[in-house]
């Protein structure tokens, strides 16, 4: 009965280590995954950051990156 119990304190034993190392190996995953979210809204966010993009004109430097780059593009060979 003492053998029993003593590989059952040692397989629990073992077993924790092995759960102390997956969860230290995993600590930046685990970190990454349990974010505090303060706004859900992700559409919201999504839809103020591209009215604040036409606003700020960055959309006409956007579409004259375009035009030049398919310019200089059509240039060469």
């Amino acid at each position: 009965m003492e053998t029993i119990v003593t590989g059952s304190i040692d397989a629990l034993q073992a077993s924790s280590n092995g759960i102390a190392h997956l969860h230290h190996s995993l600590g930046l995953v685990w970190t990454l995954l349990a974010q505090d979210v303060k706004d859900p809204n992700v559409l919201g966010q999504m839809q103020t950051a591209f009215e604040n993009f036409v606003k700020s004109g960055q959309i006409w430097a956007l579409i004259i990156g375009f035009v030049l780059g398919y310019g200089f593009k059509s240039l060469l060979p």
